[in-house]
């Protein structure tokens, strides 16, 4: 990570709180020619002086060290939604539905079955997950059960279940999927 953007994103926040460098420098204990020395790009923050001006700014450190900026809220416009590759035309299309925020912890997506897909489909996904079937139908294969869902229906499953969905229907099915990260 480049200081110039480490300091383009503190100040893109201090700005967007509407906060001056003074009263930054005041909730961190540093000074202003300090913060406003990071945020040009003239010096590279430490670890201590970064968790402090975090804190000023009530957010947390990996804000200005993610690998891409993220901004606070993510909208992704339905015919603009990302498509992730897949191997076989036989897999559901995944949409990404949210491109992520600073710190978050969730992640949703789109699954378009459009072709019966004899093998279950296992969500590449992390920590809990929830679905809701917008159209079609789909069956569940989670734990020990196997629950038949159509349109309208949703469903829950806990960090750590293994669970899979098959498409064995003809019709296009759709499931919004919201996923935690772990």
């Amino acid at each position: 990570m480049e200081k110039a953007e480490i300091g383009r994103r503190i100040r893109a926040v201090r700005q967007r709180l509407r906060l001056s460098l003074r009263q930054v420098a005041a909730a961190s204990q540093l000074s202003a020619t300090h913060i406003s020395e990071i945020e040009r790009g003239h010096t590279f923050p430490t670890i201590g002086s970064l968790q402090r001006i975090s804190e000023a700014l009530g957010c947390e450190v990996h804000v200005f060290l993610e690998e891409r900026w993220l901004p606070e809220v993510s909208c992704v416009r339905s015919a603009e939604a990302p498509t992730l590759p897949r191997d076989d035309e036989s897999e559901p299309q995944v949409e990404l539905l949210s491109e992520g925020i600073p710190g978050g912890k969730l992640a949703a997506c789109r699954l378009r079955f459009r072709t019966r897909h004899a093998e279950p489909y296992v969500p590449s996904l992390g920590g809990e997950i929830s679905g809701f079937v917008t159209s079609g139908s789909v069956t569940l294969l989670a734990g020990d059960g196997r629950h038949e869902l159509s349109a309208g229906d949703g469903y829950h499953v806990p960090t750590g279940e293994s669970h899979a969905l098959l498409h064995e229907g003809s019709g296009e099915t759709t499931v919004v999927v919201v996923a935690t990260s772990d």
